[in-house]
């Protein structure tokens, strides 16, 4: 045996030992002590790695400290190398720039709960969870919070934190059903503890009411998971041998009623993985049911859910200060909202507009100002919207009549023209409303001369062809100019490119109907016609084109007569050829193509179909049948047959033919062009019975229209009863249409047409610009560009590099534009026969085998 002193070991003398085992012994000892050295090592090795990895990380991060993964990555390594002073600094700072996930903040508070000994350590930890709290809406969080309290043993703060996570997410439906439970059972723990410590009979009372009142709460609340909570009551009150209270009983069968409801919401929440329109629906659906409770705490869900999502903050702020009218509230929401959105310039506007509201001062304002430009907003837009905010909030505060506040107005307007325009240009602000703004605030404190400069400047940036703007521009010199200045102006605006001429000519005699003389009001309506009749010359003019190349173009896609009369000789001779008893694969082949149609087709009816009662029905869902084609149809008129396009598979091509007794109802199948069915909007055309002459065309108009308005930027949400709403206010509606992809599904643009053109202006006044569901729409009259037509000579466009013709060699395949044969053999092929003098004096063709052997190098 060894004696245990450290050193050497000894030889005992009463066990015999041998030295080779002995060394053995030895020698393993000092491999196993090498191996463990070795790991060491490598840790150390791996530290050291990390540390360097740590110290580029803090470098990277002193040039971009608001990089979110730059300080995620930090956090990681600081954990990796057990670093908890830095590791709660690293955290800390994350904290004052960014809202902490759920998982960061339940690894930071269990990491200072551990070591949380002392009273000041654990209001530390307390400290941790109000921060957490605040961030988002985390029931994991809560319950940890509860938990940490009731290791205190102060029952009256533990109960306070219990109810306060009550309030706060007792009401989410999927998982608020945890803390009842949590709760109720540290109420029924403390009921045990007074039982078996033999409290008085009164105090065991009041706390199996305090248990029975937790019950009757929860399940009067729609929460997953409450049949079992109803169980539990069930087998409380049969162990008090007390009846159940039939009010908790309608109280859960309401609620499961209500539960019922809110179900396909919670079960798409799950399968989504984009849960914004999820929420925005649920909220919707909530908030008509108007339960304020559940509203805020599905909103705190959607934002927690989705926090980068700027929408679902507006709805949430809008639904606090505008309908709830809770400002305090307000400014929590918008603080929260902008720590997790700081580059949307909707959340900042509406925040300065908050903070006038509540009656903060002017250096409170431009503190929220300087932030919200500095932070790095996402687009000119949002720079646009802060300055706004910021000038409307002056131009409240100013007295205009006080030079000083003038030029402080003046200044802020400057500043914001040049951020915006200077750094964007008209992306960030395309109806140059700054220079307007301005120049309405010129107007109006009587600088005309320096209003009608900000006035020009603005048409000369892009406004011009606009003659809504420069019916803006006359009314405001109407209202604060002279009738000069006004004749000057009509003058300029007939004589530009606008997009409505005839709304100028008509304001421009209408106001020498009202102010002008007699020579005035004649030299209005000789030059309003001048330049109208200039104006249809050269609209016929381009009409007269369009004429010009459609015929050309026409001309060019029919075929020679030769090839149809032959294509007809075939016909014949194909028809007068005799069946065989039994088809063969060749012969099938050999069909004509209507036989082969007919084959392809699912029929409904046995008419053959005429060109003239018969329409094409495209872009089909493929699963769509010809029953339902038939259904759908027979509201237009009688359906003699449909004929449902398939391919070799027996599928739906996604196209058919339908055959009408009659020629008037083909003319109302056509006015269903784009209808839905089955989900996608269906073209309904003409049949054209030889699609050799068939030529594409353009179903809408390509010129200015005067009593459509083209409106652009809508909600994929908004449908056409929706449109019909907003715009009907204005003039007698003749037609909305929303514009949809090819899937059926919106691409937020849509056309709506008056009676009266009239109506359309004032629409465009009155709407464009204004916001629908957090969206700002853009509402125009119809101007659509000239379709222009395709360059189909490949000799007018320049080819792409490898893109020349193509030489096509046997089958269909590539031959290269390369000559393999020697230049000096090469025969030309347009060359003339030869002579007898000229075969003298020509040595003679070489064959193949002639070349092989001179490459060879046989002779």
């Amino acid at each position: 045996m060894y004696e245990n002193n450290g050193d050497v070991p000894m030889k005992d003398d009463a066990v015999q030992t041998n030295d080779k085992e002995d060394a053995s012994d030895l020698t393993d000892e000092h491999d196993t002590n090498k191996t463990e050295s070795s790991h060491e090592s490598l840790d150390e090795e791996n530290r050291k790695a990390k540390e360097r990895e740590l110290v580029s990380l803090e470098k990277q991060l002193a040039g971009n400290i608001y990089s979110y993964d730059l300080h995620l990555s930090r956090v990681k390594l600081l954990k990796e190398l057990g670093e908890l002073d830095r590791l709660r600094l690293a955290y800390k700072e994350m904290s004052n720039l960014f809202p902490l996930s759920e998982d960061l903040w339940l690894d930071w508070i269990q990491d200072e709960s551990k070591i949380a000994v002392s009273e000041e350590e654990k209001n530390n930890v307390c400290e941790l969870f109000e921060t957490a709290i605040k961030d988002y809406l985390s029931v994991p969080i809560w319950l940890e919070y509860c938990q940490f309290t009731i290791g205190g043993g102060d029952i009256e703060e533990s109960r306070a934190v219990f109810e306060r996570a009550i309030q706060a997410a007792g009401l989410h439906v999927s998982n608020g059903a945890i803390l009842w439970e949590a709760f109720r059972e540290y109420e029924i723990c403390i009921l045990q503890t007074i039982i078996s410590a033999g409290g008085e009979e009164d105090t065991i009372v009041n706390q199996k009411e305090r248990v029975e009142k937790l019950f009757k709460r929860q399940l009067s609340c729609p929460l997953l998971n409450n049949d079992s909570s109803f169980s539990e009551y069930e087998s409380w009150k049969s162990e008090n041998n007390e009846p159940v209270d039939q009010s908790v009983v309608e109280n859960y069968q309401k609620a499961n009623e209500v539960l019922q409801k809110l179900t396909p919401f919670e079960e798409e929440l799950l399968v989504k993985d984009d849960k914004s329109d999820v929420y925005r629906n649920y909220i919707k659906y909530e908030v008509e049911k108007d339960e304020p409770a559940r509203i805020l705490c599905l909103c705190e869900r959607a934002v927690a859910d989705c926090p980068l999502v700027g929408d679902l903050w507006m709805i949430y702020i809008n639904y606090v200060t505008k309908k709830l009218k809770d400002l305090d509230l307000s400014v929590v929401v918008h603080k929260k909202s902008l720590r997790n959105c700081p580059w949307i310039g909707e959340l900042w506007s509406s925040y300065i507009l908050l903070l006038e509201k509540i009656g903060k001062d002017k250096q409170e304002v431009l503190k929220a100002v300087e932030k919200a430009l500095s932070i790095g907003l996402s687009s000119g837009i949002d720079y646009k919207k802060v300055w706004f905010a910021y000038i409307d909030y002056i131009r409240r505060q100013a007295k205009l009549n006080s030079e000083k506040d003038l030029d402080e107005l003046r200044s802020i307007l400057g500043r914001a023209t040049e951020n915006v325009l200077s750094n964007f240009g008209l992306e960030g602000d395309p109806s140059c409303d700054f220079y307007i703004y301005w120049a309405r605030l010129e107007f109006s404190v009587g600088s005309l001369e320096e209003a009608r400069k900000l006035w020009s400047e603005a048409l000369e940036l892009g406004l011009s062809k606009s003659a809504v703007m420069w019916l803006k521009y006359i009314s405001l010199e109407q209202k604060y100019g002279d009738s000069k200045h006004v004749r000057r102006l009509f003058q300029r605006a007939l004589q530009a490119d606008t997009d409505w001429p005839e709304g100028i000519v008509n304001e421009w005699i209408m106001y020498e109907r009202e102010r002008g003389s007699l020579d005035q009001y004649e030299q209005c309506v000789d030059k309003c016609e001048a330049r109208l009749s200039e104006l249809n010359e050269q609209h016929l003019k381009s009409l007269e084109e369009d004429k010009e190349k459609k015929e050309t173009k026409k001309k060019k896609e029919k075929k020679p007569i030769e090839s149809k009369k032959k294509k007809e000789e075939i016909g014949v001779k194909r028809k007068a050829s005799p069946t065989p008893p039994t088809e063969t694969p060749s012969a099938k082949r050999e069909r004509p193509k209507e036989d082969a149609e007919s084959e392809d087709f699912g029929i409904i009816g046995d008419s053959s179909p005429e060109p003239d009662k018969t329409v094409f029905l495209s872009n089909l869902d493929f699963n769509t049948n010809e029953e339902t084609i038939k259904n759908v149809m027979s509201t237009s008129g009688n359906v003699v047959s449909v004929r449902l396009v398939r391919n070799y598979n027996k599928k739906s091509k996604g196209f058919a033919y339908v055959v009408f007794s009659k020629h008037d109802e083909v003319e109302e199948a056509l006015k269903r062009d784009r209808e839905l069915v089955d989900g996608r909007p269906m073209f309904v055309s003409r049949y054209e019975a030889d699609p050799s002459f068939k030529t594409p065309v353009f179903h809408f108009s390509q010129r200015l229209e005067k009593n459509k308005v083209f409106v652009k930027g809508l909600p994929k949400s908004k449908t056409k009863d929706d449109l019909i709403k907003l715009f009907e206010p204005f003039g007698i509606l003749k037609d909305v249409r929303i514009v949809t992809f090819r899937s059926g599904q919106p691409k937020g643009i849509a056309y709506i047409e008056y009676e009266d053109p009239v109506a359309a202006s004032q629409a465009v006044v009155k709407l464009d610009g204004i916001e629908l569901d957090g969206l700002k729409i853009s509402v125009a009259i119809s101007n659509p560009p000239q379709r222009k037509e395709e360059v189909r000579s490949i000799e007018k466009a320049a080819p792409a590099l490898g893109g020349g013709s193509r030489v096509t060699g046997p089958r269909g395949k590539g031959k290269s534009q390369i000559a393999l044969v020697p230049a000096s053999v090469q025969r030309k092929a347009n060359a003339p026969a030869p002579t007898a003098q000229s075969s003298e004096a020509k040595p003679p063709a070489k064959s193949n085998e002639d070349f092989r052997k001179m490459l060879l190098g046989f002779k």
